[in-house]
């Protein structure tokens, strides 16, 4: 059956094998899936090879991001993934002059590596090639790379009561590095994310503010947008309170 991954179909290298064994020439039980066995002059196959990458979600400094995805290879018309050789992972971090290598790990029918959130990265995988024998004939996987973006937030906590009187206060702490600096403020009566704007509040030195809100009974969310930079990318978090 084929193996899928995010969303795509993807065959698996015994497709490849069927497709080589046909371009030589060589007879396949139509009826069946068993192989005919090849003949005794064996080939060099070359199988050229791309990396297919999860994109890799915001995740809130001090969290984890998860380098995922599949190394595929292309004969012919058909494709499917590679499961010979390693994958390493480098990262750059924003602000820094190159790549430092994080880890290496053996592909699969999928691969991943878990790499910590510091900041803005941009990450290099780097497939290492591999070759294996099938059927009597040689594969030579090439090697392969891609780069991909991987966006960090700061940490926002919000202090902010469920239940409340009259006026909602709010206390708002950005990390790392965000003193003096503003956090957007919006609202929602109808908590359907249709935000509307409700002032700024500035961090003291700290990186914390306290917004005091007045809102109508009821039910309000509220969202605090904290905007990007070189260093991280812009952060929003919604709470949900009541009026009584």
């Amino acid at each position: 059956m084929p193996e899928t991954l995010y969303g795509g179909t993807m065959n698996t290298l015994s497709i490849f094998r069927r497709t080589v064994i046909g371009m030589l020439g060589l007879t396949l039980a139509m009826t069946s899936v068993v192989l005919i066995a090849p003949s005794a002059s064996a080939a060099t196959v070359q199988v050229p090879t791309w990396i297919k990458l999860q994109t890799i979600a915001p995740t809130p400094v001090g969290g984890t991001q998860q380098i995922q995805g599949q190394v595929i290879g292309t004969l012919g018309g058909d494709q499917g993934y590679v499961d010979v050789g390693t994958v390493t992972v480098l990262r750059q971090l924003s602000g820094e002059p190159g790549m430092t290598t994080i880890g290496s790990t053996p592909v699969g029918s999928t691969f991943s590596l878990s790499v910590p959130a510091v900041r803005n990265a941009t990450y290099q995988v780097v497939y290492s090639g591999g070759t294996e024998s099938s059927f009597g004939n040689l594969y030579k996987y090439s090697p392969s790379s891609t780069v991909a973006q991987g966006p960090v937030t700061r940490a926002v906590g919000l202090r902010f009561p469920a239940r409340f009187r009259g006026s909602a206060r709010i206390r708002i702490a950005v990390s790392p590095s965000y003193a003096k600096r503003f956090v957007t403020v919006q609202k929602d009566p109808s908590c359907s994310s249709a935000w509307r704007p409700a002032g700024r509040v500035k961090t003291n030195k700290f990186g914390v503010a306290v917004k005091k809100l007045r809102v109508p009974r009821g039910q309000i969310c509220l969202n605090f947008v904290v905007p990007g930079d070189a260093n991280y990318a812009q952060s929003a978090d919604a709470v949900r309170g009541w009026r009584a």
